[in-house]
């Protein structure tokens, strides 16, 4: 999600940051509800969104 190990420099850049904050999780939903409306030809019926450690925002 923006950045490897244990360091915070990754804070130094607002685009890490961002991604670290929400994008990446926004653009997993996005994908998966994709993957969704092509596999089963139609969108899901319920978007839940359950998370721990860093998911859990």
């Amino acid at each position: 999600m923006g950045h490897q190990g244990n360091s915070a420099d990754f804070g130094n850049d607002p685009q890490k940051r961002a991604d670290f904050a929400y994008r990446a999780v926004h653009l997993t939903a996005v994908a998966a509800k994709k993957l969704i409306r092509h596999y089963y030809g139609q969108p899901q019926a319920y978007a839940y969104f359950t998370g721990c450690s860093d998911g859990g925002r």
